[in-house]
């Protein structure tokens, strides 16, 4: 990029070695060879692999490597920082080893509930927070633009037991009556964290001058990352009343995005409570209770110390949903 030569990322005793092509892979890997044995170094030939990244229409390269007088092996994807990299470039395999972990946090935690037979609310709400959101905006920030089935699942299942209602209970009213954010606002904040980290990175940094780069490039009409971001920013920007223009000439500031998305959770949420099935002359099963919910925040019933078949009753009458 301009003067910038960008062909090895190193951290710790980690190196990644970046090429456009195989030739060019070829020499950085012989140099890195000659460097080892000029120094007395080895590397881990278990854990070094070559991905090609490319579309999945495309073959995958035929270029046989070595490194230090071992051949190199190809992988479809690794593992780099915690973070999975598949050939393709697509995030399925990292959200489906997130899924896996947050499902064993949630369980967990909903284990702690059944046991203690008298976790509250607060008590509920803070332990999500603390074991299984941590795990899900840990890499949300990478894929978090598009909701997976997945991931919303976890909080569906944590909502389900706290209230102890079945799978048949709408969605819309467990999120309602808990008052959380659903999980696409959560990881799509994560992303807006993440962008503004990257916009305020001191301009010397080439971390800020790839950014900038891709910034010029989505408004070019170009979609990747910063694209994906840049539409759910203009999306909470307009919520906002303020300049949705593609352009970094603004003080951005998190809380103002998280209201934003915030208020178009609550704009959505209301859409959806209001939606009257075809051919209902009762309004549906939600019918009574978008009478009495006016906006999706913590009930009584469900912050006050009640036990679980009291929580199951006040829901069933509310949402016409009775287990």
């Amino acid at each position: 990029m301009e003067s910038a030569n960008l062909n090895a990322l190193l951290y710790a005793d980690d190196q990644v070695l970046i090429a456009e092509n195989p030739e060019t892979l070829d020499k950085l890997l012989k140099t890195l060879t000659r460097w080892c044995l000029d120094n007395g170094m080895s590397i881990n030939h278990a854990k070094t692999k070559i991905v090609h990244f490319r579309s999945p229409k495309k073959e995958i390269c035929r270029f046989s490597f070595s490194c230090c007088g071992n051949d190199t092996e190809y992988t479809d994807s690794y593992k780099y920082l915690g973070i999975e990299f598949t050939e393709h470039l697509n995030w399925i395999k990292l959200i489906d080893n997130v899924a896996i972990s947050a499902n064993r946090a949630a369980n967990y935690l909903i284990a702690k509930a059944t046991n203690s037979g008298a976790l509250v609310y607060e008590g509920f709400t803070h332990l999500y927070s603390m074991l299984v959101l941590p795990i899900i905006e840990r890499s949300s920030f990478l894929w978090g633009h598009t909701p997976y089935t997945q991931i919303a699942k976890i909080q569906n299942n944590l909502v389900r037991s706290f209230l102890g209602v079945n799978r048949s209970a709408p969605i819309v009213a467990m999120l309602g009556d808990m008052g959380w954010l659903p999980m696409l606002a959560i990881t799509q904040i994560s992303c807006i964290r993440f962008w503004l980290r990257l916009r305020k990175m001191s301009e010397d940094r080439l971390n800020q001058k790839i950014f900038t780069e891709a910034h010029r490039w989505a408004c070019m009409g170009y979609k990747h990352w910063i694209a994906r971001t840049l539409d759910i920013l203009k999306k909470d920007r307009t919520e906002l009343d303020l300049n949705p223009m593609c352009t970094l000439d603004h003080n951005p500031d998190i809380h103002q995005y998280k209201k934003g998305l915030v208020a178009r959770f609550r704009n959505e949420w209301q859409k959806e409570i209001n939606r009257i099935p075809e051919g209902s002359e009762s309004g549906g099963r939600l019918g009574m209770y978008r009478r009495i919910k006016k906006e999706p925040a913590p009930e009584i019933y469900v912050v006050s110390k009640n036990s679980v078949g009291v929580r199951i009753v006040i829901a069933g009458q509310d949402w016409g949903a009775y287990p």
